[in-house]
């Protein structure tokens, strides 16, 4: 018997890629202008100092930082990061955390114009300056904890390079997380600055509230 020839591929089996019609346009994605990237790199820049400057003028802003602040203010208060033109610290309610300064006198009775603040050295929130913070505190520390002869240790080596102090007190600035009690709270370490040749010495002035004062009897008061 003979063998059928199998069968041959035929040029009609073959798949043919359907051209597309003419009418239909294809459509490419358009890549932006130059002038669009230049604006919108120019908004990217701008959006980003204005929220290095809000974030660098949250403590000790400098006259130039609130000026330039001043100006971006709007732009911050509309994109929700500004909240009433006050900032806000994450904190734990502590008082060790409240900002203190370091104030001295060329007098040993002087008033409240007399007194002259030291600010504290280097760029707000930096090492130099958070080394200054925690020395007042631990001044403050051992001050509340009655051990003014400590406090006088660490503030020796200061007070030894300025032979013109001769009143020395470190003062809480007010917050927006203290009281008006807090506010009114008397400085926590008030100290003379006695001078003898080459030595210094510090005399403690106790606050009234740890002072004894004797009160004066009215006449009409019974005995």
């Amino acid at each position: 018997m003979k063998r059928r020839p199998l069968p041959t591929n035929r040029s009609s089996d073959v798949p043919v890629p359907v051209a597309p019609d003419a009418g239909v346009a294809v459509r490419c994605a358009e890549s932006p202008t130059p002038r669009t990237m230049t604006l919108l790199s120019l908004f990217l820049v701008f959006h980003l100092l204005a929220i290095t400057l809000s974030f660098f003028s949250v403590v000790d802003p400098s006259e130039t930082q609130v000026r330039l602040l001043s100006l971006v203010q709007p732009y911050l208060r509309a994109t929700r990061f500004g909240v009433d033109d006050r900032p806000i610290y994450l904190a734990h309610a502590d008082r060790s955390e409240q900002p203190m300064r370091l104030q001295v006198a060329k007098t040993f009775k002087p008033s409240e114009q007399d007194w002259r603040t030291i600010h504290p050295p280097g760029v707000p929130g930096l090492a130099s300056s958070d080394r200054h913070h925690r020395w007042l505190a631990t001044a403050v520390l051992l001050a509340e904890s009655d051990q003014p002869g400590l406090v006088a240790e660490l503030l020796l080596g200061f007070a030894s390079d300025q032979p013109d102090i001769r009143s020395l007190r470190i003062v809480r600035l007010p917050t927006e997380l203290t009281t008006i009690l807090d506010d009114a709270a008397p400085p926590p370490y008030v100290a003379r600055v006695a001078r003898a040749g080459d030595r210094v010495s510090f005399v403690h002035v106790p606050s009234a509230a740890h002072s004894s004062v004797a009160v004066p009897r009215a006449p009409d008061e019974p005995r």
